[in-house]
């Protein structure tokens, strides 16, 4: 497969459509492709994230455990990306992801990026532009959840899913917003749980007094 192919697929990263098409064969040069069988753990979170994905074909979920429970974000399907801001701060991953379906997976690592703009900084730098927009893009929504983690804290359950899901609007947001209301009712399934089996101790004990 020629080039112009492989530059037309990236194109269709949303992450790349602002990025001028000059840039993208150098781009091609440090991605590296990697296929993965369905199942596959990518990474843990805590792992240090070193790596931003790709998809190729297939897709990936990721997922936080919560005890024995596992809460999916999102799946990431074709032209989608995952980890990139590992790219941007070195810091560990803030949650865990796994192939679903035989995934094929682009992946542009750390180490090669920041050579990159060293090397060649017009690529870098446009790069770097259409990473801080994905920044501010998600920026509503960690205010939100910030928020709402705070009313959570309080039990104040009602205000957090008001909360959550005021004005959302964007696909990617709103997958994020869904998990979040997910993890919200398992909480107050939990509380609930709770009292059943707690009042009838608390009703013996009392009658012992």
């Amino acid at each position: 497969m020629g080039a112009q192919p492989l530059i037309e697929e990236l194109q269709q990263f949303q992450l790349f459509k602002g990025i001028d098409p000059e840039v993208l064969p150098t781009l091609l040069e440090v991605l590296e492709q990697r296929q993965y069988r369905s199942g596959t753990v990518l990474f843990n979170q805590g792992d240090q994230g070193d790596a931003m994905l790709l998809v190729r074909s297939g897709s990936i979920a990721v997922f936080l455990k919560d005890g024995d429970t596992e809460i999916v974000f999102r799946n990431y399907g074709r032209g989608e990306i995952v980890g990139e801001f590992a790219l941007l701060d070195d810091k560990p991953r803030s949650a865990s992801a796994r192939a679903v379906g035989d995934l094929t997976v682009w992946v542009l690592q750390g180490e090669n990026f920041q050579q990159m703009l060293k090397e060649r900084p017009i690529v870098g730098v446009e790069l770097m532009r259409s990473l801080a927009e994905r920044v501010r893009y998600t920026t509503d929504y960690l205010r939100r959840l910030h928020d709402a983690a705070e009313l959570l804290l309080h039990q104040d359950y009602e205000r957090a899913l008001q909360e959550m899901t005021a004005s959302a609007s964007d696909d990617e947001i709103q997958s994020l917003i869904n998990a979040f209301l997910e993890m919200v009712t398992a909480i107050r399934q939990r509380e609930s749980q709770y009292k059943r089996v707690a009042a009838p101790a608390k009703i013996e004990l009392d009658s012992r007094d």
